[in-house]
């Protein structure tokens, strides 16, 4: 798992970078997903150097995907409505923010997958 979240955080990474430089650097806000892919990408690479941490890097990766569902949700809804036809502002953050949404709930499906897996290969 901790090499698919590291796939997942270089995806944010550059999600993130991409977005800030196509919207003209309007806005930092931009490079939130940058951010998390960044807190990712160390948590990541630490679960894989340190096999015996791997459970506390993936744990305090899923809270982190967490949040920012949270934190994306509105976005992700805004995204919808667009995809249905309606015209919503600043069009550009509700895909980057649809999209971080999205991956997230990929991201998490695949983490609780891998929790359970983990779960019965110990019994």
């Amino acid at each position: 798992m901790a090499k698919v979240s590291l796939i997942f955080s270089l995806i944010y990474i550059l999600m993130g970078i991409g977005g800030y430089f196509a919207s003209g650097r309007a806005s930092v806000t931009a490079l939130i997903p940058t951010f998390f892919g960044i807190i990712f990408f160390i948590l990541s690479f630490i679960a894989i150097k340190k096999p015996r941490l791997n459970k506390h890097m993936m744990h305090g990766i899923m809270l982190l995907v967490l949040l920012s569902l949270g934190g994306t949700f509105k976005g992700f809804g805004k995204l919808l409505s667009w995809i249905g036809g309606q015209e919503v502002d600043r069009l550009m953050a509700v895909q980057i923010q649809g999209t971080f949404f999205i991956l997230n709930a990929i991201l998490l499906i695949l983490g609780i997958l891998s929790f359970i897996k983990a779960r019965k290969a110990k019994e």
